[in-house]
């Protein structure tokens, strides 16, 4: 299977995406209990050596501030290998 492409600036880019982390976030009412920024802002990807220009996935460090959502939004984190942290 040939991964999709689109055109940038004229040149093809492939649209190929490995996922490595998935966070599942979880309310308890209908209309949820945080804010969509509020769950963006606490996900945060930095580099290890930020001096380094980073060549694969494990050049950062992803996190996900919990404490900064409710106590009522459940996170749940998978990795990779599908299993729940």
């Amino acid at each position: 299977m040939n991964p999709p492409t689109t055109k940038v600036a004229g040149f093809p880019l492939l649209l190929w995406v490995t996922l490595r982390k998935l966070f599942v976030v979880e309310h308890t009412k209908p209309m949820g209990n945080a804010y969509r920024d509020t769950i963006e802002r606490a996900l945060a990807a930095r580099l290890k050596q930020p001096n380094d220009a980073p060549t694969s996935y494990e050049d950062y460090e992803v996190t996900y501030h919990r404490e900064m959502l409710p106590d009522e939004v459940k996170v749940t984190e998978y990795n990779y290998n599908s299993q729940s942290v």
